[in-house]
């Protein structure tokens, strides 16, 4: 089931557009009584002058203020004229006599038309009496495009030029989305950023590996295979100084051997000699 949309434009909105108002044939924007829609009426005494205003929808009223009548008999109300699509007028006049002002009174309900675009035209009838427009309200089941009404070179005869509708709502809550999510995207990043940066200096620093220069002395370290080629190297060469060393006290030992055979020897000869 469609959903039916009730629109309502005051008599100061720009979409009615009123015929010469500066030639006070309609007298628009007066302030009005706080029972009047939006506290504004607009008013002529003009025999003819006359208003228009386009609405996409299936059905158009016409509101305004029924005043005090001049005369007892009531003869004095004013008398209106109503034309959808060019068709043939309604006349609408309050003949009862009232002693208060009446507000908000229906002046004009059109019937049940096709849903689309149409067009109304009003017109005060006869000179004299005041006709107050309020307001106008229709209804529609789909959203009305936007219409901007003008006037034509005469100064008359509006012309209507239909615009497609902008959802301005729509753009602003799609860009205020894109706006958030690019304003989360940054500020993630730079918390990422912030926290790496804080545990890189957080972190000890790490101590410099001394180079391999070929010296036993130092080696280089967390290369095993250097590292197990320096061992062999060490181990091959203290066994080669073991060995020499263990050769030097042989010969060392010899050499004492030696020398006390021969100082033995020496020690005989003496002795045979002395005896």
């Amino acid at each position: 089931m469609s959903k039916i949309l009730l629109e309502v434009f005051d008599d100061s909105d720009p979409s009615i557009v009123l015929e010469n108002p500066r030639n006070e044939h309609w007298n628009n924007n007066v302030i009005g009584n706080p029972s009047e829609y939006n506290r504004t009426t607009t008013l002529t005494r003009i025999q003819g002058a006359r208003a228009w205003f386009n609405f996409f929808g299936s059905s158009v009223a016409v509101y305004g203020t029924i005043p005090v009548p001049e005369r007892e008999d009531g003869s004095t109300h004013a008398e209106s004229l109503y034309s959808v699509d060019g068709g043939p007028p309604v006349i609408y006049q309050y003949h009862e006599h009232n002693t208060e002002n009446l507000y908000r009174q229906q002046f004009f309900k059109s019937d049940i038309l096709e849903e689309g675009n149409h067009s109304l035209v009003i017109t005060n009838n006869i000179k004299g009496p005041y006709f107050w427009l309020d307001y106008i309200e229709f209804h529609s089941t789909l959203a009305p495009p936007v219409i901007k009404p003008t006037t034509g070179p005469d100064g008359c005869q509006p012309i209507y030029q239909e615009k497609p509708v902008t959802d301005h709502n729509s753009i602003a809550i799609i860009a205020g989305t894109l706006g958030a999510v690019v304003l989360m995207s940054m500020i993630l990043n730079l918390m990422m950023f912030v926290h790496q940066h804080r545990h890189r200096m957080s972190e000890p620093p790490k101590a410099r590996q001394p180079q391999w220069n070929g010296s036993s002395e130092a080696s280089p370290e967390g290369s095993s295979e250097d590292h197990s080629t320096l061992d062999g190297s060490t181990a091959a060469s203290q066994t080669s100084r073991y060995i020499d060393e263990k050769k030097i006290m042989r010969n060392l030992q010899f050499e004492r051997t030696f020398s006390e055979s021969d100082q033995v020897d020496k020690s005989s000869d003496t002795m045979a000699q002395i005896i």
